[in-house]
Parts: C-alpha cells; sequence; structure tokens
C-alpha cells in the first residue's frame, strides 16, 4: 500500500502515472478500491487518499466518471465501514478537485449530495 499512496500527488507523480498502461492503471484501481473494505481504518482511509489522488488525475480528463455514483451508492450499503469510507473518499475527492478549481458534472454533483444525505441520515 505505501507504493500506492505515491500515485499521482504532485505533478511529477502525475507525469508517471499517465506512463502507465491502461490495463496497469486498472489494477490499481481494483487493488486499492478492495483495501477499501479492509478492517483497518488506517488502511480504509490510505485507499480512500489513493483513490482521491488517482480521481485527482482521471476525472478532469473525463476518465473514470463511474467512480463518483459508485461511492454514492455505497451510502446504500448496510455495512458502516463501507458507508463510512465511501463519503470519506468523496470528501477527499471533492477537496481534491476543489484544489484544483476543477468542477464535477451535475450529475456527479446530485450523487455527492445524495451521499451526503443518506450520511447524515444515518
Amino acid at each position: 500500500m505505501l507504493i500506492l499512496t505515491s500515485i499521482p500527488t504532485v505533478s511529477g507523480d502525475k507525469i508517471l502515472y499517465d506512463r502507465l498502461e491502461t490495463g496497469v492503471k486498472e489494477n490499481i484501481k481494483t487493488g486499492v478500491l478492495g483495501n477499501m473494505i479492509a478492517d483497518d481504518e488506517r488502511v480504509r482511509r490510505a485507499a480512500a487518499n489513493v483513490v482521491s489522488s488517482i480521481c485527482s488525475v482521471e476525472l478532469p480528463r473525463g476518465e473514470w466518471t463511474n467512480i463518483i455514483t459508485n461511492l454514492g451508492n455505497n451510502m446504500k450499503h448496510e455495512e458502516n465501514k463501507i458507508r463510512g469510507v465511501s463519503i470519506m473518499t468523496l470528501g477527499f475527492i471533492c477537496e481534491k478537485l476543489k484544489d484544483m478549481n476543477f468542477t464535477l458534472t451535475l450529475e456527479m454533483q446530485e450523487s455527492v449530495i445524495t451521499a451526503i444525505i443518506l450520511g447524515i441520515k444515518d
């Protein structure tokens, strides 16, 4: 997991991430998403950070756009840890994109707002 947390947090890392083959990027995303359900909260937090870092590269290019909806849909999951890491990840993504002055599409914004509302009801 330590290697994955270095992807892509600064512009030098973004260039490295861009050079990875699509299959490698997909394997990284699959592995990180798998760690979002780990029992250890620190692992879940690290995975959420990596997901948000990848999103900071891919979302502005119109890639991995389904991640926002998928995380929002997780708010309906029966397990608290899945709901918790999903809302945490959405928060991290929004923070990173805000720092980049990137605005989510209206559909993505609605998914985030719905997730927040469902989280408040919990």
